[in-house]
């Protein structure tokens, strides 16, 4: 599995940290000022710990995600039962038209 993670120079002083230049996972070191590269995250661009190259994203970004998730999920049910509710009545009053 190839590592998708990113990396980018921690030096404030840097130009490539001032321009949020992203580098590959198997760089080491900042070609600017060879300050020793920090895994970040993909979406936010914050220090994460290396942990393996599944994680990508911080826990504040997985948060997110997920609450983004759950609430698509919950407004999908909400409609979901409203057109079964709909579906109901359209069939009750079909039956009734035919007796």
């Amino acid at each position: 599995m190839k590592d998708k993670r990113i990396k980018a120079c921690p030096n404030p002083d840097c130009s490539k940290n001032k321009k949020h230049a992203k580098f590959k996972a198997e760089d080491t070191y900042c070609t600017e000022c060879a300050s020793r590269l920090v895994f970040v995250c993909a979406k936010c661009g914050r220090a994460l710990e290396d942990r393996g190259p599944e994680h990508r994203i911080c826990p504040v970004c997985e948060a997110k995600k997920a609450d983004q998730r759950d609430r698509i999920i919950d407004a999908g049910q909400k409609v979901g039962g409203g057109l079964l509710a709909v579906e109901g009545l359209v069939i009750g009053a079909l039956q009734k038209n035919k007796k």
